[in-house]
């Protein structure tokens, strides 16, 4: 017999929960919305675990389709709430049930081409506004580290030490600390920018230096880009381009792992599939089998 309650009663556990387990704020607030909007699909303040099964779960699916939202937006929502229906399952409260993802194309990440992150690269005029400056430093950073906007967001200036040419990075995903070099381009950036600035607590702050929104820093970007005659905006596209390059440059997987702040290996072996290409090239330059093959001729060839 399955243990009877509401599904907010059971969010609040599951949310204490998570919370205790030091899950980030911002994660924290995509379940809550999630679970929110499940709700409001079906226009109630509260649902009986005991109503939540298979078919609840199609109709919700269904509601979400009628309302013309993208297969990757449904599945975004999908693998938040399922999180927290295994968590109820697990405890009794709901019967156990599968609950895949939609299937859909798989589409290239909208990275930004070389000429555009070109185009983005130009350091700021002097008379520039403060937003157009963080924007830029805020490209340099990601494109040079791959830093989620989380992340950059939560940047202090003692958090770069210029000294050893090191970063320490206090807020990522995992909230695991991570240590990451501090590369002379990005060195030579940071510091130009700095210059500019009198920055006092937050590396890219709001312009009376508190922390930034993530909605500032989107919008600023947007406009940063809009300004450099640029239709193309979107702010995690930075990332996407820091993986691409990585992948096609041959970068070591497992070392962009951890770079990218990916717990799992399987979102990074995307990119490299999806630039498979570039990576057959590679494979075919760095192989160990085509150099001892290419030798193994050359030495017959001699012995002829």
């Amino acid at each position: 017999t399955k243990r009877e309650t509401t599904l907010l009663e059971c969010f609040k556990g599951f949310f204490t929960e998570k919370l205790a387990n030091n899950l980030s704020r911002k994660t924290l607030d995509n379940y809550e919305k999630t679970i929110y909007g499940f709700l409001k699909e079906f226009e109630a303040e509260d649902i009986p675990t005991k109503d939540i099964n298979e078919d609840l779960w199609y109709r919700w699916i269904g509601r979400m389709r009628n309302r013309d939202l993208s297969i990757s937006s449904i599945n975004h929502y999908i693998r938040d709430i399922r999180v927290f229906f295994h968590w109820c399952m697990d405890r009794d409260y709901i019967e156990e049930f599968k609950m895949k993802e939609l299937k859909q194309q798989e589409e290239l990440p909208k990275d930004f081409s070389d000429d555009k992150l070109t185009v983005l690269l130009e350091r700021p005029r002097d008379e520039d506004n403060f937003s157009v400056w963080r924007s830029w430093a805020i490209t340099v950073w990601i494109l040079a580290t791959g830093n989620r906007t989380e992340t950059v967001r939560n940047v202090r200036v003692d958090d770069i030490n210029f000294k050893s040419k090191e970063i320490t990075l206090t807020t990522t995903k995992n909230n695991k600390a991570q240590i990451i070099p501090l590369t002379p381009a990005l060195e030579r950036d940071i510091k130009y920018y700095m210059d500019q600035w009198e920055l006092k607590e937050y590396l890219f702050p709001d312009k009376n230096g508190e922390q930034a929104s993530y909605n500032a820093i989107r919008i600023g970007f947007t406009r940063f880009c809009e300004s450099r005659g640029l239709d193309q905006h979107n702010l995690h596209g930075l990332r996407h381009s820091f993986a691409r390059n990585w992948a096609e440059s041959d970068g070591n997987v497992f070392k962009l792992q951890t770079a990218l702040g990916h717990s799992s290996i399987t979102m990074t072996k995307r990119y490299v599939r999806l630039y498979g290409q570039d990576m057959r090239d590679s494979y075919q330059e760095h192989s160990t089998l085509e150099k001892l093959t290419k030798k193994v001729r050359k030495s017959g060839d001699r012995s002829e």
